[in-house]
């Protein structure tokens, strides 16, 4: 499964009815060449340009599934 096929998958299994009252996804873009990430109060920040948005969202997989800092 590709990162967009697993986003919107997981998406979908967050989704009960409040979660998405409450929370989601929020994309935008950034002029910075960079990439990074950050987890504060179980919320994932990830930061980069366009071409960067593959590899962020890999890192909230990595980071979900190792069921640490944001579940």
């Amino acid at each position: 499964m590709n990162i967009l096929n697993w986003q919107q998958t997981w998406h979908l299994e967050q989704c009960d009815g409040e979660w998405e009252h409450e929370y989601g996804v929020k994309i935008e873009t950034l002029d910075n060449s960079w990439i990074g990430y950050s987890v504060k109060n179980q919320k994932f920040e990830g930061s980069g340009d366009p071409e960067k948005l593959a590899a962020i969202l890999e890192q909230f997989k990595s980071i979900w599934e190792s069921n640490t800092e944001i579940q």
